[in-house]
């Protein structure tokens, strides 16, 4: 790619989010339509419609066929399910409006963690249910389907869910008909005094620098048994993983920045006498289930 190609790429997001805010995909994936039929329908300039319609057309969004346009065949076996990102389509919408400026990279490059633009202002109400849908959505039901399996043949499970998302996988877990003594907590202790055989940590151990994290493994010992699954599920950066490689931006800008590679926590919970005994990639959502559990042989 060239430079000039490179610096334009962004013109490609830009023309999709404008085409799926005013409805423009979903008029086509109806049917074939003109140029000016569907310049009536969106309430839209016609000659403006077709330059928006050539530009879809060289990213391949959309075809014309003689004078009627329609969905590209690549592309509309995508948009048919939709559905699932609409969530997710919203929340980039919110962040590349808001967060992904240049001059706001290199503002929380300078500033470190705590100290970004982002941390000082956070979301907005309604950005943040926008983000907790894309979060807590889709990509939950999948975790928790995975989790189900994984745990259904066990009897007298006490799961404990610490960090962000705040009983969100053990809600979804009843729902699946899991039976269990739970207990959700919103923030990082376990203030029970019962010993739990089961702990979840979803969307958190980014927020956790180092210190923080032994802590969590020190009260680990105290409130979980011996035998007890660590259940650590989220994004994690590997070399070829452009999807990831993209949240980087993210994780500069408004995200965690602690253990983002997988191989740097693995050390650090092995060291603390925790050992990998699963690692499961949910590939769909690239997102990796990683199950802890106490090295007995190291006797910590």
């Amino acid at each position: 790619m060239s430079i000039l190609d490179f610096l334009n790429g962004y013109k490609k997001i830009i023309a999709f989010f404008a085409a799926y805010k005013i409805g423009l995909f979903d008029v086509l994936s109806e049917k074939e339509t003109s140029a000016d039929t569907l310049a009536n329908k969106l309430n839209i300039d016609e000659t403006m419609c077709r330059l928006l319609l050539f530009k879809l057309r060289e990213a391949q969004f959309v075809t014309k066929k003689k004078r009627l346009w329609f969905l590209d065949e690549t592309f509309i076996e995508e948009y048919n399910g939709i559905d699932r990102f609409k969530a997710q389509i919203e929340h980039e919408f919110n962040i590349y409006n808001r967060l992904m400026r240049p001059d706001l990279i290199i503002s929380s490059l300078k500033s470190g963690y705590g100290n970004r633009p982002f941390d000082k202002s956070g979301f907005t109400d309604e950005e943040q249910m926008v983000y907790d849908r894309a979060m807590y959505g889709e990509n939950v039901k999948l975790i928790a389907l995975q989790l189900y399996r994984l745990l259904r043949g066990d009897h007298g499970i006490k799961a404990v869910e610490i960090g962000r998302s705040k009983g969100a996988i053990l809600e979804k877990l009843k729902e699946l008909g899991l039976k269990f003594d739970s207990k959700s907590v919103s923030d990082e202790a376990v203030e029970d005094s019962e010993k739990y055989n089961t702990a979840i940590i979803f969307n958190t151990i980014h927020y956790w620098k180092e210190s923080d994290l032994q802590k969590q493994i020190d009260q680990w010992k105290e409130k979980l048994t011996n035998e007890a699954r660590v259940f650590i599920i989220d994004f994690f950066y590997e070399e070829g993983d452009e999807f990831v490689s993209n949240i980087l931006i993210d994780w500069i800008t408004h995200g965690g920045i602690y253990w983002t590679v997988f191989e740097e926590l693995n050390d650090f919970m092995s060291v603390s006498g925790y050992k990998n005994t699963k690692d499961i990639q949910l590939k769909s959502i690239h997102t990796r289930m990683l199950q802890y559990q106490r090295d007995q042989e190291t006797n910590v």
